[in-house]
């Protein structure tokens, strides 16, 4: 996904210090971090796209919870975008 312009890419630590939220912003990885970062924006009202390299999220969970959560996901504004290098 290209970026454009300068200061565009934020670490978790930088995100979490926001001033503004964002109208859409990707999430790069699907671990515990980035979605719990994903799903924290798209509740508040960002469009949120998670990429993910994996086939699936959360790989060091239970391997049922993230399909469960997958569709749960759906409903909400998320797009998740798998294996992208």
């Amino acid at each position: 996904m290209p970026v454009e312009g300068e200061n565009n890419i934020l670490t978790s630590n930088e995100a979490s210090d926001m001033d503004e939220l964002p109208g859409t912003i990707a999430v790069i990885g699907g671990g515990v971090i980035g979605i719990e970062f994903a799903y924290l924006l798209s509740k508040l009202g960002s469009k949120v796209v998670v990429q993910e390299l994996m086939d699936h999220i959360l790989p060091m969970v239970d391997p049922e919870y993230p399909v469960w959560h997958r569709n749960r996901w759906k409903k909400m504004v998320w797009n998740l975008i798998w294996a992208q290098k």
